[in-house]
């Protein structure tokens, strides 16, 4: 009886469609649910974006996130924690929690970076609301999503609002 053997060139196009799949797998986002690290991950990449000047993915392509030169060099920096996530991650970027002897004054340098599910009409939103305001006029407002694939974590900033 005779036995069908592969011949090499068939063998080298399963290869490479396998390899095809496997890529497109790890790399292509997919409906993978989100966790704790997540957000962490996302609040980093977000505060390593405004106060580096990092270029981020956003709905307008790969570029600077809008008036980060403001947010820049500031050394008075504060959070607003309202996602529940450990105040490490902040304290990691050199950020300080809002003070409860003083009041800030964002037109004498004092910078506030938020984030919370909730936008600014006070709505629950399913992606992270991300601001940060640098002046009495000067504010710039993100919605942070969270793609995943099987190796990455992708974030995509859609620029939401400008003061």
């Amino acid at each position: 009886m005779p036995t069908k053997t592969m011949t090499r060139r068939t063998k080298i196009l399963v290869i490479v469609f396998g390899a095809i799949c496997l890529g497109i797998l790890a790399l292509v986002p997919l409906p993978i649910g989100l966790n704790a690290s997540d957000e962490e991950y996302a609040v980093s990449h977000a505060l390593s974006a405004v106060i580096h000047g990092q270029r981020v993915q956003t709905d307008d392509g790969y570029r600077q996130l809008y008036d980060c030169s403001f947010v820049k060099g500031k050394d008075r920096l504060y959070f607003e924690n309202g996602l529940g996530i450990p105040d490490r991650v902040f304290l990691a970027h050199g950020l300080k929690p809002i003070p409860t002897d003083r009041k800030l004054n964002v037109d004498a340098g004092d910078v506030i970076v938020s984030f919370s599910y909730r936008d600014t009409e006070g709505t629950r939103r399913d992606n992270i609301q991300f601001s940060y305001i640098f002046g009495s006029l000067g504010a710039q407002g993100y919605e942070l999503r969270i793609c995943k694939s099987l190796l990455r974590r992708y974030i995509v900033y859609i620029h939401r609002w400008v003061s």
